[in-house]
């Protein structure tokens, strides 16, 4: 019998073929200490030990003991590799050096947990965990005291139906984000759990991380989001996008701090957490965005490139959303707009549009659709259009704005427009020619 293949500590592993005297193959494929793959009876691998252990990655399940890796630093714990790991098990007070944890692309996980008193005293290098593409992961686990100092979570695309964080993990997270999580029903954070710095910059984020897809539900059945008092407490921003089931949110202080939230499809998000109208903000990246919105928002970006569906309703007008302060559109937005409406919006202060939006030139028989109107907003102050934009709109209107101070046009913009503006203020300036970024 002679083989041919992969040997490691003179044993057979890997890939290798097995050939008899006359050399034709017996068995071709993949090895595991010695035999073949598939008389291989695999028993979870338990490690107690920093170094009396064997990985390899036909291994389904790993159990690593208490008290194993805080001896010897491992910065970044990947299981990558494991491509047939069904569960992962961390005992209490493991891995207290290493500085990040990355569970992606892992198609058979479906279990994993972290018990008490794991990750602790890393303090510099990525402080990240991220879990992502791990379709069958229907538990997810982590008890108290652990991740102390780790800055980013990140979980997306699991299965999983509910997640818990047990007293005091995440405790000076920087970003935490929870998306396309389709069956998910509740986040449960224990007391002092994702509490925040307040030097920090400090966003939590709720949503679908492709918003402009077909499907907005990528959080459809989240229900509840159990938490503490101190939960979110020094989180400065919120995005809230597509949440419509979530009816329950035990956070009290989530919003003493907070600077900005963005909502979108989630009208019981905004009721449930007592959101102040103040904070809100929407980023918008499509027109399905456009039609959900609560007309109580006050604050409105429309991203780069979004809004460009050719099934765009022709016009884009505002004036329901009577509360807004401020209106930004992006560069390479709203490409097949032909009407831009801006009138009669007592809290409107500034209208800012990017670069090269607004470009689609229709026929000639339909030029004189193309309007920009911005009329009759009191408390407006500021218009500012970059270059390229609107380039064969045919008329634009700023009229009936008493506080308006400045405009600003950039290169090669309005073009062909007739231009219909008051006169301003004394001390008021119109400028053309200039490079106006947004987005």
């Amino acid at each position: 019998m002679e083989y041919e293949g992969e040997w490691c500590d003179g044993k057979r592993w890997g890939k290798g073929t097995q050939y008899n005297r006359h050399g034709n193959w017996v068995y071709r494929g993949g090895w595991v200490n010695d035999v073949q793959v598939g008389d291989v009876v695999e028993e979870p691998l338990t490690v107690d030990s920093d170094v009396h252990f064997q990985f390899h990655s036909y291994i389904t399940t790993i159990d690593f003991c208490e008290g194993v890796f805080n001896s010897r630093e491992i910065r970044c714990l990947s299981f990558e590799s494991f491509l047939n790991l069904h569960s992962v098990v961390f005992e209490d007070n493991c891995f207290n050096l290493t500085q990040s944890l990355s569970l992606v692309n892992m198609a058979h996980l479906g279990f994993f947990a972290v018990r008490h008193n794991c990750f602790r005293h890393a303090k510099t290098g990525a402080l990240s965990v991220t879990v992502r593409n791990c379709p069958q992961l229907e538990t997810f686990y982590v008890g108290r005291h652990c991740f102390t100092h780790f800055k980013h979570f990140s979980i997306s695309h699991t299965r999983m139906s509910n997640a818990h964080f047990g007293e005091k993990s995440f405790p000076h997270f920087s970003t935490a984000v929870f998306s396309d999580c389709p069956f998910v029903e509740t986040l449960m954070f224990g007391k002092g759990s994702f509490v925040g710095v307040p030097t920090y910059t400090t966003k939590v984020t709720l949503q679908s991380t492709s918003p402009s897809l077909s499907s907005h539900t990528d959080l459809p059945v989240l229900k509840t989001i159990e938490g503490s008092p101190d939960t979110f407490s020094n989180c400065q921003f919120f995005i809230l996008k597509h949440l419509p089931r979530l009816a329950k949110a035990t956070l009290p202080n989530a919003f003493v701090t907070a600077q900005q939230a963005v909502i979108l499809d989630a009208d019981g998000a905004r009721k449930c957490l007592r959101i102040p109208a103040a904070l809100e903000q929407v980023n918008v990246t499509g027109y399905q965005d456009l039609s959900t919105l609560a007309t109580t928002v006050q604050s409105l970006v429309i991203d780069n490139y979004a809004c460009n569906s050719r099934h765009m309703v022709p016009e884009l007008n505002l004036g329901k959303f009577v509360q807004l302060r401020s209106v930004v559109i992006g560069s390479m937005a709203c490409r097949y707009v032909k009407s831009l409406v801006v009138d009669n919006m007592p809290n409107l202060e500034v209208v800012v549009i990017g670069c090269c939006s607004f470009t689609h030139t229709p026929r000639q028989q339909h030029f004189q659709e193309c309007m920009f109107h911005c009329n009759n907003n009191p408390k407006l102050k500021t218009i500012r259009v970059g270059n390229y934009s609107f380039p064969s709109f045919y008329y634009f209107e700023a009229k009936y704005n008493p506080e308006l101070t400045e405009i600003e046009i950039g290169a090669e913009t309005l073009d062909l427009a007739e231009t219909v503006h008051e006169e301003v203020e004394q001390g008021a300036f119109f400028r053309s020619g200039f490079a106006i970024e947004s987005g």
